[in-house]
This record gives structure tokens, sequence and C-alpha cells, in this order.
């Protein structure tokens, strides 16, 4: 599979963060779907803050669109779609689920998460998938694609089927809104009507059933006396499991 011909590839060596990299270059006026690839990343980060692990053998890129519509939270269900679908395509025999608001997990493991990060009309999406391995030592189960397949995957494979999967996604929720990305997130969704403890804004904890996506792609919870609450952004932790 080639990469999509909208694209501007970047490819470093390494860096400190390829969402760094985006970001300077969207203020030198690259243009939309400027993808930086790097082979290691020095600061790499996950949501929260989270230092993300980055040795070389794994994908590591940032995507910058710009974009009129609001970023958040929607496009990063949209970039988390893709990567399942990416993943899906290397891995099929093995259930690829979605855990709100930014992991694909590969048969129950931590196999990519996703950062985006918005200034004015730029969007950049920011994506890590473990191909070579995953880290050790973590407080959640990670895994990486090759241990699924009899064969290795090469980055490029990997790369090019994400960013194909993420144009044909975004087009749909430019051109159709996000609806139909919601049913299919959904549908894909980690432990659908499982109890979850949310913390919000760093200490503020809420617990409730999983009940999907609302509209605007924030968490639905199901609270104890039965009303329906949207969470916009948090840590999530599933019974049974330590959040990531």
């Amino acid at each position: 599979m080639r990469i999509p011909g909208r694209v501007t590839l970047v490819p470093r060596d390494e860096v400190d963060s390829t969402n760094d990299c985006v970001m300077a270059l969207a203020g030198d006026g690259a243009p939309d779907w400027t993808v930086v690839q790097a082979g290691r990343q020095r600061s790499g980060r996950g949501s929260h803050g989270r230092a993300w692990q980055s040795p070389a053998g794994n994908l590591y890129l940032s995507v910058l669109l710009r974009t009129r519509k609001t970023g958040k939270p929607q496009l990063s269900l949209v970039a988390a779609l893709a990567v399942a679908d990416a993943v899906n395509d290397l891995v099929p025999a093995v259930p690829v689920t979605l855990k709100w608001p930014n992991d694909v997990l590969l048969a129950g493991g931590k196999v990519s998460g996703i950062l985006l990060e918005t200034s004015g009309g730029v969007v950049v999406i920011g994506t890590g998938i473990n191909i070579a391995h995953a880290p050790a030592r973590t407080s959640y189960a990670a895994t990486w694609i090759d241990h699924w397949r009899s064969e290795p995957a090469s980055i490029e494979e990997v790369r090019n089927r994400f960013l194909a999967a993420l144009a044909r996604r975004v087009d749909t929720w430019t051109g159709h809104g996000f609806e139909p990305l919601r049913l299919a997130w959904v549908d894909r969704a980690h432990r659908l009507g499982d109890p979850v403890e949310v913390t919000e804004n760093g200490s503020d904890r809420v617990s409730g059933g999983f009940g999907g996506l609302d509209r605007e792609g924030c968490m639905l919870l199901t609270l104890s006396d039965g009303r329906a609450r949207s969470i916009r952004s948090g840590t999530v932790r599933y019974l049974g499991e330590e959040s990531a």
C-alpha cells in the first residue's frame, strides 16, 4: 500500500517530539497533511503529560490538519478508528478494541496511544504504534503487532495503512459528520457497559457504567441513580484494570 498522495512526509531520524516538530512547521506555513515521522523520540509524551517510551522499531508520527471544525474530542476518536483499521488489517484474527479516550487495544493490550494538540485552526494528531516491541514495567498491559504475526510488519507498511485509513476516516468526518464514526467507535468499544471510575480535573472522581459516546464524542456514564452524564476529558479506570 502506498502513502496517500495528499501527504507531505518529513522523515527524521530522531526528534524531541513529532508533535512539536509539526506544530513548528505549521507556524512556518506547512501545508495540510504534513506528516513528521521519527525513528526515535527523545521526549515523546502521551495524554496528561505522561512520557511515551520511543525506542527504534515502532512507528512515531504526527499529522498536521488545518480545519475549521472543532477537533476535540471527536478527532482523537476518528484517529483511534484509523489506527484500529490499520492494526486489524495486519492482524485480522486478533480482536482490536478502543479504550476511551485515546487508546487502541490489541487482544486487550495497549498497542497505540494518540495525543491531539490544537492551536487556532491547526490540529496535530500524534500517534505511536507498537510494532516490534512494547514498553516493559507499565501500569497497564501492553502489546505489539509483531507478537501476533508470523512475519514482522515493516514500519512503512504500518504507516501507510494508518495514513490511508486516517484519510478515509477524516473524509467521512468532514463530509458526513461524526455520527457514522461514533457508531463505528462504539462498535469497537472496550468493555461497553462495564463499571468505570473517571478522574476529572486531576482529582474529581465519578463512577458509573460505560454507556458509549454522546453525539459530541464525550464518554457517557450511567450513574447509580440512572441519570446519564457526559465526560469530556479525564483519566478512566475500568474495573480490574489500571488507567493507561
